[in-house]
């Protein structure tokens, strides 16, 4: 008989962003944990899947922090929103001693897009975007990602659903040529047949279910390559000793 896995529920915590409070949840792991990821969703796509992929991170040795920038209101603003970001950063290293290369962000839909805009302009271990939102059009006055998206300094994953019409073939094709040569950064592209932009979600169609398993498992890996994990503390000792022997 298989014993299910303990979920961990996190904790909801306020974290001050420019004068605004911003809801956070918050997944501490005991011992040394492997790195720390910041998960950037929309109330109304991630849901009560936030507490899973949460769980699913930490896993893999992975503390979390997870928001909604939107409750900022800063839908139609990208500055403020890296703003909201980089107070998060700020509040894992005070909290959790979490810095730059050791932390990973994901985003989805409008956490997505702040993603690549993170990567392009803050120091960070790994970016993941997921069917991030504006690719082609303009909405609420927001530039179209084709457009405003800047060569990126931290390596970067982009998925996208083939039947997203947020992310046509075209603009994701423009995306890629204005990413993939200037970028100092690695970017890598996964577009998904047969599914839209909800495809992370667990569905019922084999497509559907092969791009949820998919796409997580490259989220993982993206971030067990690139994220700096935490030494231990026989690590620790052990660089120690090798620096005294070669001093």
């Amino acid at each position: 008989m298989s014993t299910a896995v303990p979920r961990i529920t996190p904790k909801r915590i306020d974290v001050e962003v420019a004068g605004s409070t911003l809801p956070v949840a918050r997944l501490d792991l005991p011992g040394v944990p492997r790195g720390a990821v910041i998960l950037l969703g929309e109330a109304d796509r991630l849901g009560d899947r936030v507490v899973e992929l949460m769980n699913g991170l930490a896993e893999h040795g992975y503390e979390s922090l997870a928001a909604d920038l939107g409750a900022l209101g800063t839908l139609r603003d990208d500055a403020a929103a890296i703003a909201g970001l980089s107070a998060l950063i700020d509040h894992l290293g005070d909290a959790r001693d979490w810095h730059g290369q050791q932390i990973g962000v994901i985003g989805f839909g409008y956490g997505g897009r702040i993603a690549l805009r993170a990567a392009a302009e803050l120091d960070l271990g790994a970016a993941v975007s997921i069917s991030p939102s504006d690719l082609s059009g303009s909405h609420d006055g927001r530039p179209a990602l084709t457009d405003s998206a800047r060569p990126v300094d931290t390596p970067w994953l982009g998925m996208f659903g083939a039947f997203d019409d947020d992310a046509p073939p075209a603009a994701v094709a423009r995306l890629r040529e204005r990413l993939t040569d200037p970028s100092p950064a690695y970017t890598e592209f996964v577009t998904y047949p047969g599914v839209d932009g909800d495809f992370f979600h667990e569905s019922a169609e084999a497509l559907g279910h092969a791009a949820m398993f998919d796409s997580w498992q490259r989220v993982i890996e993206w971030f067990n390559l690139r994220v700096v994990p935490r030494p231990t503390p026989r690590a620790e000792i052990w660089s120690l000793k090798q620096a005294i022997s070669h001093s």
